[in-house]
């Protein structure tokens, strides 16, 4: 019994291993392809995880659009960090933002002065940490899964009630535009007042330019702005994908949304925030408030 169980962990890791390896050339043949051609440059939706990217890139990719386009989460030395943290998690192979970021990296060392276009979207918070929570259930460290192994709605809300009091729960949102857009790029979204009432900013430094936009804004003005920004000849038509509420955990999912009761204080401290006030003006604000301080 216990050389089958051997035999069966070897086996396990060498398929693994095998199909890390796969998606390593994969992502270096995709990167390659993206910086291959200058009058072709790629189109880079590069953001914070959950918070609309494969959306995005998958609609791009279904469209009329030429230009290569490439999906990821870190450019910065924040990559080495998070990939570490995900290996002792006991998660592989990676998740392909891993394997795209590290190829990119290694092309943009390469093409400096490449021209490219760049994506980037913000999202409520509260939002973005239950998204999140679902998503990648594995960084939580604490049983919140039923018997069966399905995702527990009582015990995901008894765990982000406290989740959301820790004061290192939104550094990854508060930060990220610092850790990844500003020090790679050194484009500092922060440095001028983002338009609140349009919900779309726009920004460049040299040979890089950057579209940022409201998730919440995404549906309703979001395409129009993409398409102008990479000059499609149509509007883009968004198709959803990684939608949590058509995946195996909707009905946990809605459920927690639905029954998420944060205390109010909690949620005007969390909402009184640079990356907050910055992007959401104050009726936006409030709304989020009444969201999460009520049970529907």
């Amino acid at each position: 019994m216990m050389i089958k169980k051997i035999f069966k962990a070897g086996t396990h890791l060498i398929r693994n291993t095998i199909r890390s390896q796969r998606r390593v050339l994969c992502a270096k043949r995709e990167a390659e392809n993206a910086f291959s051609d200058i009058n072709n440059p790629p189109v880079i939706i590069y953001q914070m995880g959950k918070v609309g990217s494969i959306t995005i890139s998958t609609s791009l990719k279904e469209s009329s659009l030429v230009n290569p386009v490439l999906n990821m989460h870190f450019l910065s030395a924040e990559l080495s960090r998070i990939t570490k943290y995900i290996k002792k998690t006991g998660v592989y192979p990676f998740p392909h933002h891993i394997y795209i970021g590290k190829a990119t990296q290694r092309e943009l060392e390469k093409h400096p002065n490449f021209p490219i276009k760049i994506i980037t979207l913000v999202r409520d918070p509260i939002a973005f940490v239950v998204s999140g929570l679902f998503q990648n259930p594995y960084f939580v460290k604490e049983n919140i899964k039923t018997m069966d192994g399905r995702m527990d709605s009582t015990k995901i809300i008894d765990y982000l009630g406290r989740k959301l009091r820790e004061p290192d729960t939104f550094d990854y949102i508060y930060t990220w535009f610092d850790k990844e857009l500003k020090t790679v790029f050194d484009i500092d979204v922060f440095e001028k007042p983002f338009p609140v009432e349009t919900g779309i900013g726009h920004y460049q430094k040299d040979n890089i330019q950057v579209l940022l936009i409201r998730l919440e804004d995404l549906s309703d003005i979001g395409t129009k702005a993409i398409a102008e920004f990479l000059d499609m000849d149509a509007q883009l038509i968004l198709k959803k994908a990684n939608v949590r509420a058509e995946l195996n955990e909707s009905d946990a999912y809605l459920e927690v949304l639905n029954n998420l009761s944060v205390d109010p204080d909690l949620c005007r401290e969390i909402y009184s925030s640079r990356y907050v006030r910055h992007f959401y003006n104050e009726e936006m604000i409030n709304k989020f408030i009444s969201r999460w301080t009520s049970v529907s």
